[in-house]
């Protein structure tokens, strides 16, 4: 046997033994590639991962998909692989400005995978040779072969091309996730990174800004993408949980929401900044959310709600582009249960056409969802609410 080849079956078989030694520690999963927005403009791509605490996931997506005009954070809309949606709950943490990476807390119930990728990736990256970018859209993860043309081990940074002319890496793919496909050393499947930025020939480059630290920028030229692995993203999450768990340690516990809480939405929310948790948390601020119905002409939201309740109340928005919806299905069901049942189908009446109002005989449950419909609305077409009154 050639020394070549007995260096290259060596460096496989220590390999092999790497993975299977991090598999012990981490078992391999995908976790949850899930599509991120502000607005049905501005889409990026976030990693949904646990542990499930209080009904929540952890989201990590790249700190510019959730940065409003005014340069903060803010509460996007998060849309799962079942076309379902959320809205992140509470303001998401940068915990490095440096670095272009951010985490929030996801209403999902149960579908927590806990596991934030490896805690060791640099070698399987440099011993990856099959490695796609896999983002989702519409509930379908596509993707394609890139090419690692270099890697920063030591602050996790690693810069990608498509190895095909055709597969253009453009704005959008921003929170993608590098998966290795190499099949026969245990590394199908493999998340290895997740993307930052995409750089294209139309970036501008200041000459006279100053470079950060921990964040490579884009030159201009070409196609490409920056990437962090994964284990690089796990260290600043724990880092972070640590240091927030010392700073709160010994004070009160917080307490549980009050009133209704959104745990999730059917249709398409168009804007983060007036979703429907606004309308159902603040039904006197005049929120408005508008979103578009689906093929069946309809929306909805599912509520998690303690105690007794015996009536829903929908009102209009004050000033909308979208109509108000024509009835409400109430359904109920207990927590951890998978089938709804029916409590009432409330019209909109003629006499009032800017409120719906639904009552029924009074029941205790721990989850409702309203749907709301809109006959004749084609799919696309708007539902818009001023407020939703759960008692």
């Amino acid at each position: 046997m050639s020394d070549q080849r007995f260096h290259r079956r060596r460096t496989r078989i220590a390999l092999v033994a790497l993975v299977s030694a991090l598999w012990l520690v981490a078992p391999p999963s995908l976790a949850e590639l899930v599509e991120v927005r502000l607005s049905s403009a501005d889409r990026g791509q976030g990693w949904l991962f646990g542990p499930e605490r209080d009904g929540h996931c952890w989201l990590a997506t790249p700190a510019h998909v959730l940065r409003g005009r005014d340069g903060t954070l803010e509460r996007g809309i998060v849309t799962f692989g079942d076309g379902t949606e959320a809205q992140v709950a509470g303001a998401p943490i940068q915990p490095i400005d440096a670095i272009d990476l951010a985490f929030a807390r996801v209403p999902r119930a149960g579908r927590c995978l806990d596991r934030l990728g490896l805690r060791q990736a640099e070698r399987l990256i440099q011993a990856a040779e099959d490695v796609q970018l896999k983002k989702i859209q519409s509930g379908r993860i596509t993707g394609f072969v890139v090419t690692t043309v270099e890697h920063d081990v030591r602050r996790g940074y690693v810069t990608v091309e498509s190895r095909r002319a055709d597969d253009k890496l453009v704005k959008g793919f921003s929170g993608s996730v590098l998966v290795s496909t190499q099949e026969g050393v245990g590394m199908a499947n493999v998340p290895l990174g997740m993307l930052l930025s995409v750089c294209t020939p139309s970036d501008r480059i200041d000459p006279f800004a100053e470079p950060e630290d921990d964040a490579p920028t884009c030159d201009g030229e070409g196609h490409y993408g920056i990437a962090l692995r994964f284990d690089r993203i796990r260290s600043v999450f724990d880092a972070h949980v640590a240091s927030n768990a010392a700073a709160t340690k010994g004070a009160e516990a917080p307490r549980a929401q009050a009133g209704p809480r959104l745990l999730s939405m059917r249709g398409s929310t168009l804007d983060a900044r007036s979703g429907p948790d606004g309308a159902l948390a603040n039904p006197d601020l005049g929120v408005c959310w508008s979103a578009a119905v689906d093929a069946s002409e309809r929306v909805a939201v599912t509520i998690a709600r303690e105690g007794v309740i015996s009536r829903v109340s929908v009102r209009a928005c004050a000033d909308s582009g979208g109509e108000m919806p024509d009835g409400i299905q109430v359904r109920r069901r207990p927590r951890g249960a998978s089938a709804w049942s029916t409590v009432r189908y409330c019209r909109r009446s003629s006499d009032r056409p800017d409120a719906i109002e639904c009552r029924f005989a009074p029941f205790e449950a721990d989850e409702i969802e309203l749907e709301f419909h809109r006959r004749g609305a084609r799919d696309g077409g708007l539902i818009s609410i001023g407020s939703i009154d759960v008692e």
